[in-house]
C-alpha cells in the first residue's frame, strides 16, 4: 500500500511538473527562455488575494471580487445554516451602500469646486488651447452613449425620447463631473425607480459596475 501510495505521488508531481513547465522562465548559462504562459500563470496569480484584508486596504477590486465570489459560493453551498451570516452581510451591504450614497452626494459640488479653482488659477485661456481634444473627446462619448442608447431603445421597445428622459438625472451629473461615481446615489434612485430595475439586482449591479469602471 506505501508503495502505491509513494507511485501515485510521484506520478502526480510528475504530471503537474510537465504541466506547470510552460509557466515558468529557465535560464541556462547566460541565455534563458521562458513559457509564452509565463505572463497568464503571473496574472492568475495576481487576481487571488494572500489574505482577506490586504485587497480591501490597497482597493484592489478584482481580489475583492474574487472574495465575495468564494464567501458567496460557500454560503450558497451552507444554505440555511448560515441564515445570521446573510442577515448580517445584508445589513453590512445596506450600512454601505448608504455612506456610499451619501458622499457621492457630494462629489459633484467637489468636481465643480475644484475645476472653478482650476479656471481661477489658471484662466480661461486654458479651455481655449485645449478645445480640440475636448471637443473630439465630448463627440466620440456622445456617439457611444447615442449608440448604446439605440441598442437598448431597440431591444426593450421604448423610445428614444422616453429612455433618455428617465435617464436624464444620471446622464447630466456623469456628463458635467466626468465621473460615474459621482453619479452613483442617482443612478440606484433612476434604475429602481425609473427603469423597473428590481432592487436586490440593482444594489450589487450598480456598484459592480463603477467598481470595474473605477
Amino acid at each position: 500500500m506505501m508503495s502505491r501510495t509513494m507511485l501515485e505521488s510521484a506520478a502526480a508531481s510528475f504530471v503537474c511538473t510537465f504541466v506547470l513547465i510552460p509557466f515558468y522562465k529557465f535560464t541556462y548559462g547566460e541565455s534563458g527562455s521562458g513559457g509564452g504562459l509565463e505572463e497568464i500563470y503571473s496574472l492568475i496569480t495576481a487576481i487571488i488575494p494572500s489574505n482577506p484584508i490586504t485587497p480591501f486596504i490597497e482597493g484592489n477590486m478584482l481580489q475583492v471580487c474574487i472574495i465575495a465570489i468564494i464567501t458567496g459560493t460557500v454560503m450558497i453551498i451552507l444554505g440555511n445554516r448560515v441564515d445570521q451570516v446573510k442577515i448580517f452581510a445584508s445589513q453590512c451591504s445596506s450600512l454601505f451602500l448608504s455612506i456610499v450614497e451619501a458622499v457621492c452626494k457630494l462629489l459633484p459640488i467637489y468636481i465643480y469646486a475644484s475645476l472653478t479653482i482650476l479656471f481661477v488659477q489658471n484662466g480661461i485661456g486654458m479651455i481655449l488651447t485645449l478645445w480640440k481634444p475636448i471637443a473630439v473627446c465630448i463627440g466620440i462619448n456622445a456617439a457611444l452613449a447615442l449608440i448604446r442608447m439605440l441598442m437598448v431603445s431597440f431591444k426593450y421597445k421604448i423610445s428614444l425620447p422616453v429612455l433618455f428622459k428617465k435617464i436624464y438625472p444620471t446622464f447630466i451629473i456623469a456628463l458635467t463631473t466626468a465621473s460615474s461615481m459621482s453619479a452613483f446615489s442617482t443612478s440606484l434612485e433612476v434604475n429602481e425607480t425609473k427603469l423597473g430595475i428590481d432592487k436586490s439586482y440593482n444594489n450589487f449591479a450598480t456598484p459592480l459596475k463603477i467598481s470595474c469602471m473605477a
